[in-house]
């Protein structure tokens, strides 16, 4: 997914705007990091109104997040989300945590409608790219039992939003994800990402399978970040989804990521029609 290399002499392309929604979760620190290695601009958002004239402080940060631009914006109040957070954004990476044990209609206004209300601010304006981070297991049906009400609303909710990227026209990709782990989630490595990097399974460990079901492979959150980044400027990954596991004993078979990217047929042209919600 490499991007090309300009011809000898050529100019450098202009750095490109990618607004990542969910930048402070689990997954979006790695996003970040892997969008700022790879010399993009990146745009935050901050759900505090006061915070974000305050986090824009040149270093105020001195780690992942410095020298990113913050907007003030709340998918949990749609009208803090104003034209302006998505004004100049070339590609958009959504992969924010709703936190809908708390407030469960958290999940309908972050996964579904959080969805659509960036994408009628993106039209027009010169939006390249959407890439959905979703979860592995989203098509299948969820016990109507209490003990599963939560993961079945926030299923509904993705494949809603899954499907509103899809009726968009907008360039998309939708990354369904297993679970995940951080460094500090890992018993015994060290804390430092440059020496767990040999330690751990690497970016050739990913598969995407054609199989959406709950594993219990776990990616580490900086691969999956770069899956994420990849896919946001890749044409081949445009139109797709994926369902992402790992190279283990009991993982489902599957492709190597990277070559599944360039062999997967978009989701328009799939023979089997992408499921609908559950009662």
């Amino acid at each position: 997914l490499a991007a090309l290399a300009p011809p000898p002499g050529a100019a450098a392309p202009a750095a490109e705007t990618v607004l990542v929604v969910g930048a402070r979760s689990y997954v979006g620190e790695y996003v970040v990091e892997e969008l700022q290695r790879q010399g993009k601009r990146v745009r935050c958002l901050t759900r505090n109104p006061g915070a974000a004239e305050e986090l824009n402080t040149p270093g105020i940060f001195s780690g992942v997040y410095n020298g990113v631009e913050w907007m003030v914006g709340d998918l949990n109040r749609p009208a803090t989300i104003t034209a302006d957070v998505v004004k100049g954004a070339s590609h958009i990476i959504f992969c924010p945590g709703a936190h809908g044990w708390a407030n469960p209609e958290s999940n309908r206004l972050i996964y579904d409608e959080g969805v659509s209300l960036l994408l009628s601010l993106g039209k027009g304006g010169g939006l390249k790219h959407f890439v959905y981070l979703s979860s592995i297991g989203v098509s299948q049906k969820v016990p109507d039992t209490d003990e599963y009400s939560y993961l079945r609303q926030v299923y509904k909710y993705k494949r809603r939003g899954e499907a509103a990227l899809r009726r968009s026209g907008t360039p998309y990709t939708i990354i369904r994800a297993p679970g995940t782990y951080d460094r500090e989630m890992v018993p015994g490595f060290s804390y430092s990402r440059d020496e767990i990097k040999g330690e751990l399974p690497g970016e050739a460990d990913i598969l995407v399978t054609g199989e959406d079901s709950v594993t219990p492979n776990k990616l580490f959150l900086g691969h999956l970040a770069t899956v994420v980044v990849d896919s946001a400027f890749s044409d081949a990954a445009a139109g797709k989804s994926f369902n992402l596991a790992t190279r283990q004993k009991d993982a489902p078979r599957g492709q190597p990521w990277k070559d599944a990217v360039h062999t997967l047929v978009r989701d328009a042209e799939r023979k089997i029609p992408w499921p609908q919600d559950y009662p």
